[in-house]
């Protein structure tokens, strides 16, 4: 989170276009890539699958954005708010299903992440991209129905951020057939933290399978 914070398109499709670039610049080792994406970087995952499909090898997608409408007016207005240590506590918590997740060491990192020099003016240009009028914005189940390589979608039971209702169309198949649907009881909207043990086993296995 420490890089410039420019006055730029903060959408989805230009961040997919940036992860390009970026990957471009990293070199020739990195034209064909696995992407693991949480929340919004989910759906910038999907994004870039979408416009990028010779590129992506596999998805992870960990309870993503672009897979439903439905998305926390709370946490919204949370992050869209001037960052004090006492709003950005309460973003947090709401990301867990076990409160005490969201500690005085996270906090004071995440504040200082959003008090640095054009942080917040980033944060609420992706908010008003992504979710303006307080639902998100694109839809990219057509990008997962498209994607035709193997993708492992990971969710929290609780989330109360994005909800994991959004995984039905995927289980019945109805988007993406080559979709894995995981789903981790009394867990949040980070899994990867909150069960960062078993989350690291089952994306370590299925990004080594064949």
């Amino acid at each position: 989170g420490e890089s410039d914070k420019s006055v730029m398109d903060y959408s989805v499709s230009s961040l997919a276009d940036f992860l390009a670039h970026f990957l471009d610049a990293l070199g020739p080792d990195w034209q064909h890539v696995s992407l693991v994406g949480h929340s919004l970087g989910g759906a910038i995952a999907l994004a870039f699958a979408q416009k990028y499909p010779e590129r992506v090898e596999k998805l992870v997608l960990v309870d993503s954005a672009g897979l439903g409408p439905e998305i926390d007016a709370a946490v919204l207005d949370l992050m869209r708010s001037e960052p004090t240590p006492e709003s950005i506590q309460g973003e947090l918590t709401r990301f867990f299903a076990q409160p005490g997740m969201a500690q005085q060491s996270l906090v004071n990192q995440v504040y200082q992440q959003r008090t640095a020099p054009g942080a917040h003016a980033a944060l609420r240009s992706t908010l008003e991209a992504a979710f303006g009028g307080n639902q998100q914005s694109m839809d990219l189940r057509p990008a997962l129905a498209s994607f035709s390589n193997p993708a492992l979608i990971v969710w929290g039971d609780v989330d109360s951020v994005i909800p994991v209702t959004h995984t039905e169309e995927v289980k019945r198949g109805e988007h993406g057939q080559q979709s894995r649907v995981e789903v981790f009881a009394s867990c949040g909207h980070c899994p990867h933290i909150e069960r960062s043990d078993a989350f690291n086993d089952m994306v370590t296995s299925f990004l080594a399978s064949a």
